[in-house]
């Protein structure tokens, strides 16, 4: 985890990424026109713990995941997650940390992983405490990057996106809030540091929009809502701690705080930068 790997590269119109398979089927790279959306500077953070860049929520949701059922003290990054006081070694699930099997074709990569691949020797069920299989796809259009999951899992399983993006400078950033979430302002203000969980509470399905402004540009991150509870997403987290400048967006597949229950969820998110 000390060394960049090799990286699929997309590009459509103005846009470009770059995937990392063996480092949890990360971004690596998300630019328009050349300008870079993902925080640069973190990447030193990333490469010990997966904070920073781009990198995925699965399959549980920060420490609340089952615990592994092997030995973990080959995996350097533990002890890393340990000193910033994060008591589970997969923090955000195994599939953050762990290589994936990709595919590419002209314009999307999928990766997949499951509890029957190894990684150091180990199944990956017992690294992540039950069995599961996931199959994630990025696909870049003109207008933006979409990312679609299908997981599955013997217990209840969560997925979402974790991207670290850019402000360029924490004066007049903002997020502009759907009207789908419970108790959410019309906005927050990102000059100072927010580190919040929403819950979705639609009246029927929808595509809801969460739009961050900063003066690194404008970025709408699309997501379902309020449909059949296996495709909509459950919350939306909004973090930005102090002294950073970067700010995360991350639709969660469930109502974060308030129990999960889904073993099995195929939702996707749009991310369209302006």
């Amino acid at each position: 985890m000390n060394e960049r790997t090799e990286t699929l590269r997309l590009k459509a119109g103005p846009l470009e990424v770059l995937i990392a398979p063996e480092l949890g089927f990360s971004l690596m790279s998300f630019t328009r026109d050349g300008r870079e959306l993902l925080d640069p500077g973190a990447e030193g953070a990333f490469m010990k713990t997966r904070k920073g860049l781009g990198p995925l929520i699965l399959p549980h949701f920060n420490q609340d995941g089952p615990r592994p059922r092997a030995a973990v003290e080959g995996f350097p990054h533990v002890a890393e997650l340990a000193r910033l006081g994060v008591d589970h070694p997969f923090q955000h699930g195994v599939g953050r940390y762990a290589p994936w099997r990709a595919e590419a074709s002209r314009d999307s990569v999928t990766g997949r992983l499951d509890g029957g691949m190894r990684w150091k020797g180990i199944l990956l069920s017992d690294l992540a405490g039950m069995d599961f299989s996931a199959a994630v796809t990025f696909r870049l259009r003109d207008e933006g990057l979409g990312i679609s999951f299908d997981l599955r899992g013997d217990g209840p399983v969560a997925a979402g996106i974790h991207f670290y993006y850019r402000l360029e400078g924490r004066s007049g950033a903002r997020v502009r809030m759907p009207r789908c979430l419970r108790e959410a302002p019309e906005e927050l203000d990102l000059s100072q540091p927010v580190n919040r969980v929403f819950v979705v509470e639609a009246a029927g399905k929808e595509r809801a929009v969460c739009r961050l402004e900063s003066g690194n540009g404008v970025l709408d991150t699309i997501f379902p809502v309020g449909g059949d509870p296996q495709e909509s997403f459950g919350s939306l987290v909004i973090f930005s701690p102090a002294g950073a400048d970067f700010a995360c967006v991350e639709p969660v597949s469930y109502p974060v705080g308030e129990g999960n229950t889904k073993k099995t969820f195929r939702g996707d998110i749009l991310l369209v930068p302006r």
